[in-house]
């Protein structure tokens, strides 16, 4: 899931519940997606937030977070933290950096921890070097992902090592 990009618009990857994948064995999961920028409620009967609440903002997210938690009580939740929400200080991808922090998603999921029950969770997005196998991947990856400023690959490392570092605890309740 996207983080809140240059538009405003999105919510982050700190609401992003998927039980697509691996909690989609699990019953009574909450679903929230992302596609195309849009931020998608479903499963607990929760709305696109965007289209009934208006635009989700970095200065107004956090009231929308606890808006969507007061609907999605009690629910068994997957959570997935795609490093790509997060600010560029904080995690390297293979996409463009989000604007939240750590702190941010500490916030979020101490907050989801006090209305949900988080069953699993995983940590994905870390940048990779391209490797592309045939032509028209590496033709297609040209239109398709950003031209980023890169730091060396071992600040690259250790920036995103201290990010999992944070984070992991925090998804693990440890």
């Amino acid at each position: 899931m996207c983080a809140l990009q240059s538009g405003d618009v999105e919510v982050g990857s700190i609401a992003r519940w998927n039980c697509k994948t691996c909690a989609a064995r699990v019953s009574g999961v909450a679903e929230i997606s992302s596609a195309g920028g849009r931020t998608k409620f479903s499963a607990t009967g929760v709305q696109n937030a965007q289209a009934s609440r208006g635009a989700i903002l970095r200065d107004n997210w956090r009231e929308h977070f606890e808006q969507l938690l007061e609907r999605a009580d009690r629910e068994n939740v997957y959570i997935t933290i795609d490093l790509d929400c997060l600010n560029a200080a904080e995690a390297v991808t293979n996409w463009e950096a989000g604007r939240f922090s750590i702190a941010d998603l500490e916030w979020a999921l101490g907050k989801l921890r006090e209305s949900s029950q988080i069953i699993g969770g995983d940590i994905c997005g870390a940048y990779s070097p391209p490797n592309y196998a045939r032509f028209k991947q590496r033709f297609a990856a040209e239109f398709d992902h950003p031209k980023l400023a890169l730091p060396n690959p071992e600040k690259i490392r250790r920036i995103n090592l201290a990010a999992l570092e944070k984070l992991w605890p925090l998804l693990a309740g440890a």
